[in-house]
């Protein structure tokens, strides 16, 4: 599972490497446009058309290196907890983790008296 997830995030950075290119490309033809129709309806329209794809490849490109993050987190807990079952402390704190205490909850207790919180 962790090879197949290892996979799925390689190429989901390659998708995202070839989204900026596109994005790129879109912007230095968009800067082409202006300069040879600058003042023109049509070169306006293509202008706006090229702005588009820039933006929707850029946000492909966000999307893609997000969903490569959240998969390669699940690869990380996947591989922790397979070492925490061989050794035998599954569910068992890691060292040096924080242990979570309830908001205004105390290391004396919830009974404890005010004066010793």
């Amino acid at each position: 599972e962790a090879h197949r997830l290892r996979v799925k995030t390689s190429e989901e950075q390659k998708l995202a490497h070839q989204a900026m290119h596109t994005a790129e490309e879109a912007a230095r033809a968009r800067a082409e446009v202006r300069k040879e129709l600058f003042g023109t309806l049509e070169g306006a329209e293509v202008s706006e058309l090229l702005r588009e794809a820039e933006g929707a490849a850029e946000a492909a490109a966000r999307g893609q290196r997000e969903e490569a993050e959240a998969t390669k987190g699940g690869i990380r807990r996947m591989v922790l907890l397979e070492s925490e079952l061989r050794s035998g402390r599954a569910g068992e704190p890691r060292r040096g983790a924080a242990i979570p205490v309830r908001r205004g909850a105390c290391a004396a207790g919830p009974h404890a008296s005010p004066t010793t919180r």
